[in-house]
């Protein structure tokens, strides 16, 4: 009987320990959910606590959980922003490699000519006036419009890797068009944009700086 008193007494005392344990359990996520709830109410005033950037994580993160964009946005973009993109950036080849001129124009890095006694010209004028590669940025364009027309993330991540190979690409005709014309020096210190115009890609190198920080 003495033995199943003191069981009785251990297994309540046991009982009690859980309960307390429990409660206090509960009592801390009461104050951690309090503590949150604090500050998401608080810590500034109404729209200078980065609100834009918190409705820009989570409206993305609903449209990768719902496979697309929606209220009829996706449509949209697909039937205008995707063709614009497509025929506009193939518009842009055609014409830059008409201002190239058939002397230097070239699939490989290395310049066909490499002086102006062999018929070389520096592209100056029209669209490289604004960047120093527009037959590629047209490419990338195509290819992000032709990305955007089939609803392909493969191909969207395809013309990622594409502008990466371009980069370097691009670097190292660069290299060899200066080392061929010396003027091309002062043609990159005329022109900075590679594939993007110099105030665009300030505009864009600005908003990584300030997403990244």
């Amino acid at each position: 009987v003495l033995r199943m008193a003191e069981g009785e007494e251990v297994s309540s005392t046991e009982k009690a320990e859980e309960e307390s344990e429990g409660q206090q359990r509960q009592l801390g996520l009461d104050e951690y959910a309090s503590a949150v709830a604090a500050n998401v109410l608080g810590g500034g005033e109404l729209g200078a606590r980065g609100e834009y950037y918190v409705a820009l994580q989570f409206g993305l993160l609903l449209c990768i959980a719902l496979g697309g964009i929606p209220f009829g946005v996706g449509p949209a973009l697909s039937f205008v922003v995707g063709p614009s993109l497509l025929f506009g950036g193939l518009a842009v080849v055609y014409l830059a490699a008409i201002e190239l001129g058939s002397t230097m124009l070239s699939p490989w890095p290395s310049p066909p000519r490499t002086s102006e006694e062999e018929g070389g010209l520096l592209a100056r004028g029209g669209m490289y006036s604004y960047v120093r590669h527009p037959m590629y940025a047209g490419l990338l364009a195509g290819m992000a419009g032709l990305s955007v027309v089939t609803d392909s993330a493969n191909r969207l991540l395809l013309t990622g890797a594409l502008a990466v190979a371009l980069h370097f690409k691009a670097e190292y005709e660069e290299e060899r068009m200066t080392g061929a014309f010396p003027d091309y020096r002062d043609y990159m210190e005329e022109v900075k944009g590679r594939f993007l115009p110099k105030g665009l890609t300030e505009k864009v190198s600005d908003f990584v700086k300030n997403v990244v920080e």
